[in-house]
C-alpha cells in the first residue's frame, strides 16, 4: 500500500504551513494502525515539508523517528519532488542540491569520535648479569 503525507492543514500538500510538531507522527500512525491490523506495508509515495517555516525541523524529527519506529509497517519514504530548479522552478518542495529541503530532509550527520586505540606498554628491559657457568 502507498500512501501520502503532508504536514499543512488540508493534508494536501499545497500550502507551506506545519499544522504542529506532532501532526505528521499522528497522520502516519492512523495509517499505520489500520495497515497493522490487516497485515499490510505501507510506503510513504509522497511526503515533504516546507524548510523554514514554523514547526518544520520538529514535526519533521518527529516524523522521521516514528516511521523508524514504525518500521515493520513502514517500508520507506520517498520526498516529493526531487530534480534541479530547471526542472521545478521555484516549487515549495523541490529537494536538489544544497536546497533547504535538502537540509531539512538529509542534515549533515553529526560526527561520532572514534576512539584511538592505545598501544600497550612495551616491557621494560631488564639487565639481569648471570654469574659464570663453572664447567664440569
Amino acid at each position: 500500500m502507498q500512501a501520502h503525507l503532508y504536514l499543512d492543514q488540508d493534508s494536501g500538500g499545497g500550502a507551506t504551513d506545519v499544522v504542529s510538531t506532532s501532526i505528521g507522527v499522528t497522520r502516519l500512525l492512523n495509517v499505520v494502525t489500520w495497515a497493522r491490523g490487516r497485515g499490510l506495508k505501507v510506503l510513504i509515495g509522497e511526503v515533504a515539508v516546507k524548510a523554514g517555516v514554523t514547526n518544520a525541523n520538529a514535526a519533521w524529527g518527529n516524523l522521521v523517528a516514528a516511521m523508524t519506529q514504525n518500521s515493520d509497517v513502514v517500508a520507506g519514504w520517498l520526498w516529493w519532488a526531487y530534480g534541479p530548479p530547471a526542472w521545478w522552478g521555484n516549487y515549495q518542495y523541490t529537494l536538489c542540491g544544497n536546497s533547504p529541503q535538502m537540509k531539512l530532509a538529509f542534515p549533515a550527520p553529526t560526527p561520532v569520535p572514534v576512539p584511538v586505540p592505545v598501544p600497550p606498554p612495551k616491557p621494560q628491559a631488564t639487565n639481569t648479569i648471570s654469574a659464570p657457568r663453572s664447567a664440569a
